[in-house]
């Protein structure tokens, strides 16, 4: 009896651990920090609006970028990416534009930023390798438009 009280117990507890504590997000940090970016980008949008400091902004747009890009609407992710350098974001914002732009696979405008951004960075060689990858994958993509696909009804029957 006692060996079945002691596991009892032990399932309790272990059932009152388990239980999530509710809470309410009231701003894009905390959503952020608890990865809820879909909510996080509604927070930080009215947040951005709101701001008056342009440094203010910029951080916040940022934010909403790397919202974005987590939630992986990459093209919501350039645009504010875009935004944040615009109002003095750096370079890293506009590394991460062309990184925007990469993985969508629009490698000649990707090409075009990391340049940009190897002129305005203080070392340069990530964005060389970046630029270095997206015109072996621009070339990778033209080869495999030689190949031509065609039926041979003989072997490829409906059955």
């Amino acid at each position: 009896m006692k060996a079945v009280s002691k596991y009892f117990f032990l399932f309790i507890i272990l059932l009152a651990s388990c239980k999530t504590v509710p809470f309410k997000v009231k701003d894009g940090n905390t959503a952020v920090e608890y990865k809820l970016y879909n909510q996080s980008i509604d927070f930080l949008l009215k947040e951005f609006n709101e701001e008056k400091d342009p440094a203010k902004q910029q951080q916040k747009a940022y934010e909403l970028a790397e919202s974005y890009r987590k939630f992986n609407d990459l093209a919501n992710a350039e645009k504010w990416y875009r935004k944040s350098f615009d109002l003095k974001g750096g370079e890293q914002s506009m590394l991460m534009i062309g990184m925007m732009q990469k993985q969508q696979e629009r490698y000649a405008d990707a090409i075009k930023t990391f340049e940009e951004y190897q002129r305005i960075s203080s070392g340069g060689f990530e964005g060389r390798k970046q630029s270095n990858q997206s015109r072996d994958a621009l070339d990778w993509k033209k080869g495999f438009s030689k190949i031509q696909l065609q039926n041979i009804e003989a072997i490829n029957t409906p059955q």
